[in-house]
């Protein structure tokens, strides 16, 4: 393995060096890209008819087949700490570094994602998406906030888990956007029935490999993915904070600022 320099960018270290694999790592990549893709096909026909029949099983079996992917396949480390909620319904407030996260987390979590409308359009992911039930909303779309509250609250109104993304958008894992209160004024009409939880997610790796997790900004899908599947193995740490009741908070502002405060306060080298 060789290093070099990154292009510095107003998100990124100036001086990042970045591991280069060499051959070694072009054909792990090559590896890793057949086996998902054909784990992917293999399943998708089953997730399929298990929501076609409305089976239980359609929002766990995403859970088993994340962790085949990250654990398997990507050889992740994938360190929990804290106690993830097992009340029904929970949602997940996390910090958001790169598409990566979704199996990340669904391989330690049976849940579904809120995530932007866009991605159901995407090819294969898009569909990935779908069978495990995201909740797509339009973020930019302020005259539909209303209307994307209640389609959250009806989701976790029968018991569903969610993990939302409240920075809004995904970052260079440097620093955590403020919270977004939006998208919680459905949560928090719910009152006691809805436990929130704040979740800090970090990747731990120390050789300039942390640089190719997050997915950010005017990154390209494939530009991003390609080095992503070169790296040996990445070590992530997921931290679930002390739960959180909205009748703790006067508002959803309050239990925004409340959720991103723990955030930051687990993850000592980021920003705020």
């Amino acid at each position: 393995m060789t290093l070099k320099t990154a292009m510095s960018s107003p998100d990124a270290p100036a001086s990042a060096v970045l591991p280069d694999y060499g051959v070694a790592g072009t054909l792990r990549a090559c590896l890793r890209l057949a086996v998902i893709l054909a784990w992917i096909f293999l399943n998708i026909p089953l997730q399929i008819v298990f929501c076609l029949l409305r089976l239980p099983v359609r929002f766990t079996f995403p859970h088993f087949f994340h962790r085949i992917i990250t654990r398997v396949f990507m050889h992740m480390k994938i360190e929990v700490r804290g106690t993830p909620s097992t009340a029904k319904p929970t949602l997940f407030l996390s910090n958001h570094l790169s598409y990566a996260d979704i199996p990340v987390m669904s391989a330690v979590l049976a849940t579904s994602f809120v995530s932007r409308a866009e991605v159901a359009n995407w090819p294969l992911l898009g569909l990935l998406a779908k069978l495990q039930h995201t909740v797509f909303v339009e973020r930019r779309a302020r005259h539909q906030v209303h209307e994307q509250n209640d389609d959250l609250r009806r989701f976790l109104a029968v018991g569903n888990n969610l993990v939302l993304f409240p920075e809004g958008t995904s970052t260079n894992g440097l620093q955590v956007l403020p919270f977004k209160s939006s998208l919680i004024q459905g949560i928090f009409e719910l009152g006691e029935t809805v436990v929130l939880q704040p979740v800090s997610l970090a990747c731990l790796n120390t050789d300039g490999s942390q640089h190719l997790y997050p997915w950010y900004g005017d990154m390209g899908f494939p530009e991003h993915a390609w080095p992503f599947l070169k790296v040996p193995r990445f070590h992530m740490r997921i931290t679930f904070h002390a739960p959180l009741k909205a009748g703790q908070f006067s508002d959803r502002k309050a239990l925004a600022d409340q959720a991103y405060k723990e955030v930051i306060n687990a993850e000592a080298g980021v920003r705020p």
